[in-house]
């Protein structure tokens, strides 16, 4: 599962920079990170985020993890960078 979740970090992360995603240099943790352990919520854990938040500070993927409030914040805030991600995986894997 750590071998995934890093993986999926990687995709994720290069995805973002393809589609130029900006995002404040001061943040503990990246948008990359937020949406990943969304990811890995919903693969392993049922969507339950609060396992999933702990799994990756546990297993020191995320050592900077927010804690639920202010992860729940962050993920409703890139709500639309979440939508330009699945559009773009969309298009890439219809060519």
């Amino acid at each position: 599962m750590i071998e995934k979740s890093i993986a999926i970090y990687s995709f994720i992360d290069t995805l973002l920079k393809y589609l130029h995603h900006q995002e404040d240099k001061k943040r503990k943790l990246s948008d990359a990170e937020v949406l990943t352990t969304a990811i890995i919520s919903a693969l392993y854990f049922g969507g339950h985020l609060d396992k999933a938040r702990s799994f990756m500070h546990s297993t020191k993927l995320i050592p900077n993890m927010l804690d639920k409030s202010r992860y729940n914040r962050r993920l409703h805030a890139i709500g639309e960078e979440i939508t330009s991600l699945f559009l773009e995986i969309g298009t890439l894997s219809s060519k």
